[in-house]
């Protein structure tokens, strides 16, 4: 009995540890949409890419967002990788429902995210 309450409470440490995980992902994902939307509108602008100065700090900057968003990379697989554990966790609630929701966006945004940042 023992061992199952200790395996239990490592289960529920795991669970717990991956939702905060995820709440901080949410919002740096929010801040790294908004930094890479700026950088994809400043780079469209015609003029941005003549002026060299500003197409090197353009490129810098959209080198420190790609790097961070590499660095994040472990952090959406960790979250994604136990999310399994996190909606069972909450059996069949409307909680649950939400949380599968609030993953399935996440997956998205991070996919988008990517995408978006690869195509700058």
């Amino acid at each position: 009995i023992a061992d199952r309450q200790s395996a239990l409470e490592a289960e529920l440490r795991t669970v717990q540890s991956s939702r905060k995980d995820l709440e901080n992902f949410l919002k740096w994902i929010q801040e790294a949409e908004t930094t890479v939307n700026v950088l994809a509108d400043a780079s469209q602008r015609e003029n941005a890419l003549q002026d060299t100065v500003l197409a090197r700090e353009l490129t810098q900057q959209m080198q420190d967002i790609q790097a961070e968003i590499d660095a994040h990379n472990d952090i959406f697989k960790s979250i994604d990788g136990n999310r399994q554990k996190m909606v069972k966790a909450l059996g069949n609630s409307e909680e649950a429902t939400m949380l599968q929701h609030r993953l399935d966006d996440m997956n998205q945004r991070w996919n988008d995210l990517k995408a978006k940042s690869a195509s700058i």
